[in-house]
């Protein structure tokens, strides 16, 4: 992960700092356009900018941005300007950054049940498109009592209801369920 203050295990803390700051990390990201690879960037809000500044630079890369982009319940609300101006400039940074809409229990473990986090689906989806868009489970992560416990079960019912609350048709549900 890049996720830097705070840290996601093993940055900033250990030395490494902000990576998305570190012109030999740009130089091996650029490699992964060698061998076809695709990115799966993250990164907390204020990191945002810079990781659609270095996505934009290589559009070569196909860039998934992970977990909705790991907001908390404080980047969703009051305006959040940090997270929805790095959002924005992430899904301005071309058609090859992707966002991966999973672990929502990270932002509220009862996040089918909050309304935030549901104009907040609403609101990606309209920044992405709903080609740029897919739902994912952050299993076994999600499985966590702590988190909620988000069974497979309980979890794509959910889904299925959030993408219906945003508007999606079925025919966009299923391809967003299976890219």
């Amino acid at each position: 992960t890049l996720n830097v203050a705070p840290d996601w295990p093993r940055t900033g803390a250990n030395g490494l700092g902000d990576l998305l700051d570190n012109p030999a990390w740009e130089a091996g990201y650029a490699k992964l356009a060698d061998v076809g690879f695709s990115f799966d960037m993250q990164l907390n809000a204020h990191q945002f900018k810079k990781g659609a500044a270095i996505a934009a630079k290589h559009p070569n890369i196909p860039v998934i941005i992970n977990h909705l982009g790991t907001p908390t319940l404080k980047d969703l609300e009051e305006g959040g300007a940090v997270f929805w101006e790095g959002m924005e400039a992430l899904a301005a940074a071309g058609p090859h950054v992707y966002i991966k809409i999973s672990m929502l229990c990270y932002t509220d473990p009862k996040w089918d049940e909050n309304a935030l986090v549901a104009d907040a689906l609403k609101r990606i989806v309209g920044l992405f498109g709903t080609n740029r868009c897919f739902f994912a489970s952050n299993y076994p992560v999600d499985i966590l009592p702590d988190q909620g416990a988000w069974t497979p079960d309980k979890l794509y019912p959910a889904f299925l209801k959030a993408a219906q609350a945003a508007g999606c048709s079925d025919l966009t549900i299923r391809r967003m369920f299976n890219q």
